[in-house]
């Protein structure tokens, strides 16, 4: 098993510690940013009462229908953008 450190350094010991310690913070940065994200795209989807389909069901139904995809899918991808400037 390959270590950052040769085994009989004083060092080895406390190597995982300091990793973690460094680490955590932009892991839980990044799962906090997840969550963020998936909300907003769940919300910027627009699901409605009785509605059969999300905006990107309903882009892909414009596109099918007109054959044309360069106009359904950036005005969801504007859509979204309007709703989360972040992503």
């Amino acid at each position: 098993m390959p270590m950052a450190f040769p085994a009989g350094n004083a060092i080895a010991g406390s190597f995982w510690p300091i990793t973690m310690r460094f680490a955590w913070p932009a892991y839980t940065n990044e799962a906090i940013f997840l969550l963020h994200a998936t909300t907003l795209v769940y919300f910027s989807a627009f699901p409605a009462f009785q509605q059969r389909g999300d905006s990107l069901y309903y882009a892909s139904y414009l596109a099918e229908k007109t054959f044309n995809p360069f106009v359904a899918y950036p005005i969801v991808a504007l859509l979204f953008h309007r709703v989360d400037p972040g992503a």
